[in-house]
């Protein structure tokens, strides 16, 4: 995944906003990267850049070897959704579904025939340890739980690259201890990247590669030797 010279703004009230500001940077797959700045810095702008929601205003972004600078909307949509897995801070689990319907959910989006949906999202139920926890509704799970449910749907249709935007933010902090063990050993299984945008130290602390973000620029990047934590 490469930027090269991305700047990004947008309006607020009557205020325009530089979220990223001339950013290069480059980064290997499949690594565990965090991007760590301060609130305001533009670590969502430039996660969102990445994982191919938001466009730039000016440079090039190549993700996976596509230029995604170049896709129309459509073909854009249908990269994402073949490519990225995405894990909200606030979880944005489908109510009306149950936890299998949630993480099967893009998979009749894809067409995927029902036997392959079935075996795919109870492996990963299985995996995350919610297989028992099927039928349940979100609004039965607690924030731990509702938080491996989003990485199962993030994961189900096998991604290279996997965007997670304060992944512990909303959790306590033996949960988010489990969150970020579970992650780590998901992306060391299945050999994919990941991407975060996050302050949380033990986020940090787990990481192969952290990225500096402030004002909207890349302040430093560096390559570390990562916390072991237990899933």
């Amino acid at each position: 995944m490469e930027l090269e010279r991305v700047t990004r703004s947008y309006v607020l009230g009557s205020v325009q906003v530089t979220g990223v500001d001339d950013v290069s940077l480059r980064i290997e797959v499949p690594r565990f990267t965090v991007l760590s700045g301060p609130s305001g810095s533009g670590k969502t702008t430039l996660l969102n850049l990445i994982g191919c929601i938001d466009r730039p205003d000016t440079g090039r972004i190549t993700v996976l070897g596509h230029d995604v600078g170049r896709l129309q909307d459509d073909a854009l949509s249908d990269f994402r959704g073949q490519h990225v897995g995405t894990v909200f801070q606030t979880f944005n689990l489908l109510p009306v579904l149950s936890v299998y319907e949630n993480v099967e959910y893009p998979l009749l989006l894809a067409r995927v025939p029902a036997a392959e949906r079935r075996e795919r999202v109870m492996a990963l139920l299985q995996e995350v340890g919610l297989a028992d926890k099927r039928a349940h509704w979100p609004g039965q799970l607690s924030g731990g739980q509702r938080q491996r449910v989003a990485i199962a749907r993030a994961l189900v249709r096998n991604p290279a690259l996997v965007l997670a935007d304060e992944p512990t933010a909303n959790l306590d902090s033996r949960t988010g201890e489990a969150i970020i063990g579970l992650m780590r050993r998901m992306q060391r299984d299945k050999r994919i990247a990941f991407i975060f945008s996050s302050h949380d130290p033990r986020v940090l602390a787990a990481a192969d590669e952290v990225v500096h973000i402030q004002d909207g620029r890349i302040t430093g990047q560096g390559l570390q030797q990562p916390r072991e934590v237990a899933a």
